[in-house]
């Protein structure tokens, strides 16, 4: 796949995907975060292309903007 030059980026970026999306294969996502210096990559399993609300804690918690410094998204 082809992607655009995104090594340049040096905000803090997670990118989501959901193993089950029937419009975007995870690869896609895992090659995005790859392209993306320091990018974080999270897999749901059972998830499609939306994001449930069951998730929606878990998924904030690992934004860089939902934790504290020296935080870790396990945390």
């Amino acid at each position: 796949m082809k992607l655009p030059a995104l090594g340049g980026i040096t905000a803090p970026t997670l990118v989501v995907s959901g193993a089950d999306d029937p419009l975007f294969d995870p690869r896609a996502g895992r090659d995005l975060a790859d392209a993306i210096p320091g990018a974080e990559f999270v897999l749901y399993p059972g998830m499609g292309h939306n994001l449930p609300e069951e998730l929606w804690d878990d998924i904030i918690a690992r934004m860089p903007a939902g934790r504290t410094t020296g935080e870790s998204a396990g945390a």
